[in-house]
Parts: structure tokens; C-alpha cells; sequence
């Protein structure tokens, strides 16, 4: 169920007019259910789909596969299953905030 979940999401947003715009719509929404408390099986689906839209147009898929693999960080610390990642994850979150300012 939950990968049907994350290739239909994938498809939904390859398929918009706008992709851009609505996967940074979507990402900004997984990152906030991403804070929701939620189950570990959960947060991995959101983290899988935010990894699906790095395939998605060309010019994001770095911005996005980057964004989810900070998301996935997060996750596995919230989890407690990666805990001497955090330091990769600090270099990831700094990536990301510098794409955000380029991307403005």
C-alpha cells in the first residue's frame, strides 16, 4: 500500500502542468507531516516519496534528492536507528538552506 502510495504521488507530480511548483508544494507539506508524531513506517514512505521527486524535472532533481536525503536523516535519528549521522545530517541541512538561497 505504501509504495502504491509514493508512485501514484510520484506520477501525480510528474503529470502537473507546473512540476516545479507543486514539488515544492509537496515537499514543503512531507516536511511538515514529517513533524507530526507518526509512525516510523510512515515518516519512510514520506522520506521514499520526497526521493521520487529527484527523478522529476530537470534542473530540481539535486535540490530534491538532496532536501530528501536530509529528510531521511532526520527520520532515521527520530527513529534512533542513526544516531552517529548527525553530522552528516547538519552537512546536509547546510546544502539544502544554501539551494534554498540559490534557488530564489
Amino acid at each position: 500500500m505504501v509504495v502504491a502510495e509514493v508512485i501514484d504521488a510520484s506520477k501525480r507530480i510528474k503529470d502537473a502542468k507546473n512540476g516545479t511548483s507543486d514539488m515544492k508544494s509537496r515537499l514543503a507539506e512531507i516536511t511538515a507531516l514529517m513533524s507530526d508524531p507518526t509512525t516510523a513506517e510512515r515518516r519512510v514512505s514520506l522520506c521514499q516519496e520526497a526521493m521520487a521527486m529527484g527523478d522529476g524535472a530537470e534542473g530540481t532533481k539535486t535540490f530534491f534528492s538532496r532536501r530528501a536525503r536530509v529528510l531521511m536523516c532526520e527520520n532515521l535519528i527520530m527513529c534512533g536507528r542513526f544516531r552517529e549521522s548527525s553530522e552528516i545530517a547538519e552537512s546536509l541541512l547546510a546544502e539544502v538552506k544554501l539551494l534554498d538561497m540559490k534557488s530564489m
